[in-house]
């Protein structure tokens, strides 16, 4: 069975355990989603093998490709749920700019918007402002035993 946790503390839909891993996605996460509350528009968020995180689309921002990412390696401890990182790439390359590891746009947690009541992350660089909202579908397996008994039996 497959359920659709939306905007929900992550330490209730996934398993503790799942916390402490490095280059893996807890494994109950089947797909996730972000939409920007703004515009509407959702876009699938991708994974890479050996990664612990969901990846969005790149895009260019001032001097920068950025590639924004949800890492699941860094759990913010308040919420339970994972940082939003954003990668600054030097455009026609592969490389980061290491400098910008310190610049408030790096790391985003999700935080309230209390004029809509909903947990976003509020990712802001130059005159770029996105805020999103995650879709995670969440599936798990449950074992059990069953009997199946005739009309006349119970």
């Amino acid at each position: 069975m497959t359920a659709l946790f939306c905007n929900l503390c992550l330490l209730c839909a996934i398993s503790v355990e799942c916390f402490s891993m490095t280059n893996r996605l807890p494994p109950e996460i089947k797909c996730a989603k972000a939409v920007e509350i703004d515009s509407g528009v959702t876009r699938a968020l991708t994974v890479r093998a050996d990664s612990s995180c969901h990846f969005f689309e790149p895009f260019p921002a001032g001097d920068y490709v950025v590639q924004l990412r949800l890492d699941w390696s860094d759990i913010d401890n308040t919420t339970g749920n994972p940082t939003l990182d954003a990668d600054f790439c030097i455009p026609g390359t592969t490389k980061f700019d290491k400098t910008m590891k310190r610049h408030p746009a790096h790391q985003t947690k999700k935080e309230k918007d209390n004029s809509i009541n909903m947990y976003l992350y509020e990712f802001e660089y130059e005159d770029i402002k996105l805020r999103l909202i995650v879709e995670l579908t969440i599936a798990r397996e449950i074992a059990g035993r069953a009997r199946i008994a005739h009309e006349n039996e119970y």
